[in-house]
């Protein structure tokens, strides 16, 4: 419910989870830093119960293609690559930026830290990459 004149909204929700008011149009690639620099990789729900699926959001900036590797605690492939091409250019409370999501099927994956790699290529870039912890529970 949006309360213009008093400049407030309000909303109902059954679980607590951070929000964000977004207002469309506002957030255009043309405000976006597309220097190839990762500012975030995040992964959420962290941890993941019972086999669901997860986000894994990359912020590295414009790139030609973000892969997605999936190690287990010993180093040893976990789950097969991911690529991702395409972005959003998104606010998430850090103003506007090139964001790859990629949803990672974690279902047959055992209880255990799994740690999440990133590499954000460009051509005519070195690769730049980033690596983060997610925890699976079932």
């Amino acid at each position: 419910e949006l309360d213009e004149p008093r400049h407030k909204a309000r909303a109902k929700t059954d679980h607590f989870s951070t929000y964000q008011l977004l207002v469309p149009g506002v957030y255009s690639e043309e405000l976006a830093d597309a220097s190839l620099t990762f500012r975030r990789l995040v992964v959420f729900p962290n941890p993941a119960r019972g086999g669901a699926t997860v986000t894994i959001r990359a912020q590295p900036g414009e790139a030609d293609e973000v892969q997605f590797d999936f190690y287990d605690k010993f180093g040893r492939q976990a789950a097969p690559p991911g690529r991702v091409t395409k972005y959003t250019v998104i606010n998430d409370g850090f103003g506007p930026r090139y964001t790859y999501d990629f949803l990672w099927d974690t279902s047959r994956l055992a209880t255990g830290i799994y740690v999440v790699t990133a590499t954000a290529r460009k051509a005519g870039k070195a690769d730049i990459r980033k690596s983060v912890r997610s925890a699976i529970m079932r």
